[in-house]
């Protein structure tokens, strides 16, 4: 009986239909990573579980990536603890979801994770990039003139950069 007990425990391991690009087997998908984590959390410690079932360490937010993670301690909201490998990892949601993926430099990639979240977890990072536009030397030379591009400092910033040009 023991062992029927840690075999439905564990995770199982589930066809991916994320090659298809049908609307259907997104929601499927979608469906099939909900369920997995239900079940990556039952797999996890009682005192574990229960902090990942704790609404309180989760955001109200529709970011997949809480899905599979939580904060291990509800001050330092920029920590998330992972589902599969018990890792916290710092910095935020953002490097969560990319040590869920993968192949960011940034962070290693979870050793637990399932093939079916880490590319749905790539595929929503890179649908949600930014792109920064910039201007390409020969358009923008016309008589002389030049566009730069740069960030432009904050409202305070701008002054205390003049102050230390100045200076």
């Amino acid at each position: 009986m023991a062992g029927s007990v840690s075999q439905s425990a564990s995770v199982p391991h589930v066809a991916s239909n994320a090659d298809s690009t049908s609307p259907a087997s997104a929601l499927s998908a979608a469906a099939d990573c909900k369920t997995l984590a239900k079940k990556a959390i039952a797999a996890l410690p009682p005192e574990l579980s229960a902090q990942a079932n704790d609404p309180k360490r989760k955001t109200r937010s529709q970011d997949p990536g809480w899905q599979f993670g939580w904060w291990p301690d509800t001050i330092k909201k920029d920590f998330v603890q992972c589902v599969f490998c018990k890792k916290i990892v710092p910095s935020g949601i953002k490097r969560f979801k990319q040590h869920l993926a993968g192949g960011f430099g940034d962070t290693m990639k979870c050793a637990r994770v399932l093939e079916v979240v880490s590319k749905e977890m790539h595929t929503y990072l890179r649908r949600n990039m930014r792109v920064v536009i910039t201007a390409d030397g020969d358009e923008g030379e016309e008589e002389g003139e030049q566009i730069d591009v740069g960030p432009l400092p904050s409202s305070g910033t701008k002054t205390k950069q003049a102050k230390k040009q100045i200076a």
